[in-house]
C-alpha cells in the first residue's frame, strides 16, 4: 500500500509540473518526486512486461531449476503446476494498481463511476482468487479473498 500511495503521490505531483528544471529549483520537494514517478514508471512497466513474458513462454517449466534459479522471485508462493492463471497473480495484482491510479485520476468529477470501478475490479480480484487459488498455501488464498472484501467495504466510506 505505501508503494501505492508513493507512485500516487508523485504522479500527481508530475501533472502539476510543466518545467521539471525549474521545479527542482523552486521547489525541491515537488521536483524530487516528480523524478521519482518517471523512475517508478520506467521501471514498474518494463517489469509488469517481463513477468508476463516470463510467466506465460515459459509456462510449462516454471518448476524447473534452472527457470525457478533466474526468474522464481515473479511467482514465488505461487501455485505453478495450475497454469498460467494462478501463476500470473503479481501481474494481475500489480495491473489492478495502476488501473486504481488511473480510476483515481482520470474519474475525479464523478465518484459514483469510481466506486462501482472500484467495486468491480474488487469483485473480479475476488473470483480470480476463488477460481485459480493462486497460492501454494490455502490459509493464503482465504487471506487474500478477506483483504479483497476488507477493500471493497472500505470503499464505501
Amino acid at each position: 500500500m505505501c508503494f501505492l500511495e508513493l507512485f500516487l503521490s508523485t504522479y500527481l505531483a508530475l501533472t502539476r509540473i510543466k518545467d521539471l528544471k525549474q521545479e527542482i529549483k523552486n521547489n525541491l520537494g515537488d521536483g524530487l518526486s516528480a523524478l521519482l514517478a518517471l523512475v517508478l514508471m520506467c521501471v514498474t512497466v518494463p517489469i509488469l512486461l517481463h513477468m508476463s513474458y516470463i510467466i506465460s513462454t515459459y509456462t510449462r517449466y516454471l518448476d524447473d531449476f534452472d527457470i525457478r534459479r533466474s526468474f522464481g522471485h515473479y511467482y514465488v508462493d505461487l501455485n505453478t503446476r495450475s497454469g498460467v492463471p494462478s501463476s500470473i497473480y503479481h501481474v494481475v495484482f500489480i495491473f489492478r494498481r495502476i488501473v486504481e491510479i488511473c480510476n483515481i485520476m482520470f474519474m475525479k468529477g464523478y465518484p459514483q463511476y469510481q466506486l462501482m470501478i472500484h467495486i468491480l475490479i474488487t469483485l473480479s480480484m475476488v473470483g480470480y482468487i476463488a477460481h485459480s487459488k493462486p497460492f501454494l498455501i490455502s490459509k493464503y488464498n482465504i487471506n487474500e479473498a478477506c483483504n479483497e472484501y476488507t477493500t471493497m467495504l472500505l470503499g464505501f466510506f
